[in-house]
Order: C-alpha cells, then sequence, then structure tokens
C-alpha cells in the first residue's frame, strides 16, 4: 500500500456530494454492509482494497454476494497490482470497475461516469460537463472504502465544512 493513496482518493472524492465512510477489513465491509442496508441506508458504492489483512476483496465481495435477501453494492476493486488474474476473477464476480494505486482524479472521475452513465468513450460529454452530471447524479451517494492500512486510514480527516455538508468519514 502506498500511504499517499489514500489522501489522493479523499481528496479526489471530497468536491463530490457523496457520503463515505471507511473500514479496514473485508469482515469489517460485511458488518458495515449489512448494517446499512438494515438501517434502510444501503451503501450504494464499495472502493474496495483487494488486500485486505483478514479476506481479500475478491472473498469480501463473493460473501457479500451471499447475503440473502442484500442487493449487494456496486464494487470498484483498488488495488496496487494490475494482475491480469485478480482483474478477470474480480469481472466473473461482476466489478464495475478497477483502479491501480495511485489514483489519479481522471481514473476515479472515468470510473464514476461509468458507474451512473454507462457510454461508449466515443460519445462521453466533455469533461467539465460530465463533472457537472455527475457531481448532481451522485448526490447523496454513500460510498464505502475498504482500506486496511492503519496509515492510509489515518490520512482521512474531516474538515468542519466537510462535516456540515453531511460527509462521513
Amino acid at each position: 500500500d502506498n500511504p499517499i493513496a489514500i489522501s489522493v482518493l479523499e481528496a479526489n472524492l471530497a468536491h463530490l456530494p457523496i457520503r463515505m465512510s471507511a473500514c479496514g477489513s473485508g469482515l469489517e465491509t460485511l458488518q458495515r454492509v449489512e448494517q446499512a442496508a438494515a438501517s434502510g441506508q444501503p451503501i450504494d458504492l464499495i472502493l474496495l482494497d483487494w488486500q485486505l489483512p483478514d479476506i481479500d476483496g475478491l472473498e469480501t465481495l463473493r460473501r457479500l454476494q451471499a447475503i440473502e435477501g442484500l442487493r449487494p453494492p456496486e464494487v470498484v476493486m483498488v488495488t496496487a497490482y494490475g494482475a491480469a488474474e485478480i482483474r478477470r476473477a474480480a469481472a466473473a464476480l461482476g466489478v464495475q470497475g478497477f483502479l491501480t494505486k495511485p489514483i489519479c482524479q481522471s481514473d476515479l472521475l472515468d470510473i464514476l461516469i461509468d458507474l451512473m452513465e454507462p457510454s461508449s468513450a466515443s460519445d462521453r460529454p466533455d469533461p467539465l460537463m460530465a463533472e457537472t452530471r455527475l457531481s448532481q447524479g451522485l448526490a447523496g451517494l454513500r460510498v464505502l472504502l475498504v482500506e486496511d492500512n492503519e496509515v492510509n486510514l489515518s490520512l482521512i480527516h474531516i474538515s468542519e465544512p466537510t462535516r456540515r455538508r453531511g460527509r462521513s468519514y
């Protein structure tokens, strides 16, 4: 894990009208997703680290899909590794996107745009217009960031303006 990766990801998401929370393991992810669904506030998107301390991201996703009555959130796999076998396994499990650390803002926005408005690259709107429409489409989206590195998690912080906009980390 790159200790800067989580702060870059947080900074790239900070300007979007989403509600983000974070956890550090696959088992905690399962717990958080079930609790959120039970409370009537289901998580819409998981940015799921592939390599976690207890169960890896793929096993976390398998277990999420096996939970009776749960509509699994959309998942974007986040990893420092670009191995083809991981990508194939993730795609077979229905992962909607893949981000390789370090994550740049354009890659993150491309993934979010694809999730909100699936289309071919040829008819993709200009980037400024796409970001505005994306921001409107993401209003209230509940995102769970799953990251196992304590240093990375400690880089997530709440500023007073962020708290007022209703985000939680």
